[in-house]
């Protein structure tokens, strides 16, 4: 019997030992960093943390070396696809 994806049960238990991985080292972190966006945390601080909402990224519109490392960013990304 087949599921939405087009695979039965014993296809997903050999898909689980590559998907496992792929969890817990790239869509974990990217959650948690997703997360800690919307708070005041702080690198190398024990306190606790508060929630901010949007305020961070508001922050970021008016701060130039935020531009400035944006810039960069994009014409390096721009000049490596060229390439």
């Amino acid at each position: 019997r087949r599921t939405a994806l087009g695979l039965d049960r014993d296809g997903w238990f050999l898909l689980l030992p590559a998907l496992i991985p792929v969890l817990v080292l790239s869509v974990v972190p990217l959650l948690y960093g997703l997360s800690l966006a919307f708070t005041d945390a702080q690198s190398g601080s024990a306190r606790g943390t508060s929630l901010t909402g949007l305020d961070n990224f508001a922050a970021l519109r008016w701060d130039s070396l935020f531009w400035d490392s944006f810039r960069i960013g994009l014409t390096w990304a721009l000049a490596v696809t060229a390439l």
